[in-house]
């Protein structure tokens, strides 16, 4: 589905409203879980260090090398989402 370039008044739409703040909601929520599993992944390779693995009691990890192969993705049009709160008192 392409744009087209016209505008839409969604201002009578209030369940597009509650939408709209679950999701700033959510977003939030995500981006401190988000930060705290980096912390947490972060502790655990710094303390395998040059180790590839490791274990503990009901616990098994790996942090080894990998290869990937190279891939190119091919350039492409797409429609972003994008939404900015405004107006916030």
């Amino acid at each position: 589905m392409l744009d087209d370039g016209s505008y839409r008044d969604l201002s009578a739409r209030d369940d597009i409203r509650e939408m709209l703040e679950e999701r700033r909601d959510l977003k939030s929520r995500m981006s401190s879980e988000a930060q705290r599993l980096g912390e947490i992944e972060y502790t655990i390779k710094n303390t395998l260090g040059p180790a590839s693995s490791a274990w503990l009691p009901g616990w098994h990890i790996e942090f080894r090398r990998r290869h990937r192969k190279e891939y190119t993705v091919a350039a492409a049009e797409i429609r972003t989402l994008r939404i900015k709160e405004v107006g916030v008192e």
